[in-house]
């Protein structure tokens, strides 16, 4: 989507990085609440939403503040209903709106072990709705229903690239192991 905003190459870098680490606080997060196969409990939910915290935490000592900021914002919601710091429109950057954006759109687009992608109308539906309810950025959102097919692609490409070198450092390892 940055490519599509026409951000440089160093705001470019920037989102990638901030997109890659959003999620890292996931890690202190109980695997059978990760794994959970249907609505969370109250208490679950509430864990589950502590992992934006430890995001912060963890990248805290990152020399990066915007970074920091982008990475941990990804829940956050224009109307100021978001979590975990309830931030506004106004406090947010286009950045910030950007991964929030692709944060639902990767979780409404991905076949999950809980459950299955959505089929597109769906997922535009869901990301309209959003916007309606000012949650969204609508400029993000209608960038995303415009360019659907060719997002939905680009990521096909990056898995499969990600994948092929998973499965290089894969059989390094294997060698290694056997030696």
């Amino acid at each position: 989507m940055c490519s599509m905003l026409n951000f440089n190459e160093k705001n470019k870098e920037m989102c990638i990085i901030s997109a890659l680490l959003h999620d890292i606080g996931k890690i202190s997060t109980p695997i059978e609440i990760l794994k959970c196969p249907g609505q969370l409990s109250e208490t679950g939910f509430k864990i589950m939403k502590g992992h934006v915290s430890k995001t912060r935490e963890i990248l805290e000592y990152l020399d990066h503040e915007k970074i920091k900021n982008i990475a941990s914002n990804h829940h956050e919601k224009l109307n100021g209903k978001g979590y975990p710091r309830g931030l506004t429109e106004e406090m947010l950057t286009l950045e910030d709106r950007i991964i929030a954006v692709a944060d639902i759109f990767s979780a409404l687009t991905e076949k999950r072990y809980y459950k299955d992608s959505l089929p597109k109308d769906e997922v535009l539906r869901i990301l309209k709705n959003c916007t309606l309810k000012h949650e969204l950025d609508s400029n993000i959102v209608s960038l995303v229903s415009n360019h659907y097919d060719r997002i939905l692609n680009l990521i096909e490409v990056e898995i499969s690239e990600f994948n092929h070198k998973l499965e290089k450092i894969k059989s390094e390892h294997m060698k290694l192991l056997s030696q």
